[in-house]
């Protein structure tokens, strides 16, 4: 409730709601902040312009990068945020539109170098695409449970 919100933040209930006029509007800002400010078309476009072969040292750079962000905002670890995540798709219509432009575009420009560098077919490019955004979403789940996972070799492009 606002209440304990207040309450929690040491704010006054105006202040509260000077920034946010309801509940509502400031866990729509938490999740645009935490989750979108992640998933931003800047990442995406980073890879556009390098090769396979350096997708993965991008990866794991945005990996270990999100991860320190995700422990310097809570000590639950990720398990937190991939609640909030899930509860997010149902209950914030525009942040699941979001999510999807944000991996339809990844999946696009993964397709693309799948094409141009290893010539692969729509369908095959399409395919490994999401094997690899799978491979890196797959990642964040095991990385919850094992924090201390070296994630070395994990994104063999081929």
């Amino acid at each position: 409730s606002m209440s304990e919100l207040v309450k929690e933040t040491g704010l006054s209930k105006g202040s509260l709601y000077h920034h946010f006029e309801s509940k509502e509007v400031l866990y729509q800002k938490v999740i645009d902040k935490y989750f979108l400010s992640f998933k931003k078309e800047t990442e995406i476009e980073k890879i556009r312009n390098k090769s396979l072969d350096e997708f993965e040292s991008i990866t794991k750079e945005f990996i270990n990068t999100f991860l320190d962000e995700i422990n310097k905002l809570t000590n639950r670890g990720l398990s937190a945020y991939f609640a909030m995540f899930f509860e997010a798709l149902t209950i914030y219509p525009a942040f699941k539109t979001d999510a999807i432009k944000f991996y339809s575009k990844f999946k696009s420009v993964l397709e693309e170098k799948y094409i141009s560098e290893k010539g692969f077919d729509k369908n095959k490019a399409r395919i490994k695409a999401i094997e690899g955004i799978l491979k890196i979403e797959g990642l964040f789940f095991w990385l919850s449970l094992f924090n201390d996972e070296n994630i070395d070799g994990f994104f063999n492009t081929d």
